[in-house]
């Protein structure tokens, strides 16, 4: 079984391996310009380990990549009585322990900044602030890109 941390660095290598990088030459250097900001998607996934509902049993947090869009989905809503016009204003910890070792290994603020983050590096990368949606018993996270980008270079 693996630990939180070696987990969230298979995320990160299938993240790369599965999103497209653009490449562009200005004079003589390149710059690659990924086609979601990664901090943004490791926020959402760390806050769904931190805060899924473990007594939702045989449901896994699910990380799909379409064409169009990365979803997160993590077992169980929010905890009441956080709703989702509360995110990035408030915050709830379902699993204490688990947002204890988030934050000792620095991948989790416990102060309710990693929604405003989110939204701020997809408005850097010109893309739509992620959705947030509770759907029968799971809270999905939605990273949209319309944008269709130039593959001059690969992971």
């Amino acid at each position: 079984m693996k630990n939180i941390c070696e987990a969230l660095k298979e995320i990160e290598l299938f993240f790369n391996r599965n999103t497209k990088v653009k490449s562009e030459i200005n004079r003589f250097k390149r710059k690659n310009i990924d086609e979601y900001p990664y901090e943004a998607i490791k926020e959402a996934i760390v806050n769904a380990i931190a805060h899924r509902d473990h007594n939702i049993k045989g449901s896994p947090i699910s990380f799909l990549i379409f064409s169009d869009r990365i979803e997160i989905t993590s077992p169980g809503e929010l905890t009441p009585p956080l709703t989702i016009e509360d995110l990035g204003k408030r915050t709830i910890h379902r699993n204490t322990q688990i947002c204890r070792l988030l934050e000792r290994t620095n991948y989790l603020e416990i102060i309710s900044s990693g929604i405003p983050r989110m939204r701020e590096k997809m408005k850097k990368f010109d893309l739509p602030e992620p959705e947030f949606k509770e759907n029968n018993g799971f809270f999905e996270v939605i990273f949209r890109n319309s944008k269709k980008i130039m593959i001059n270079e690969s992971n």
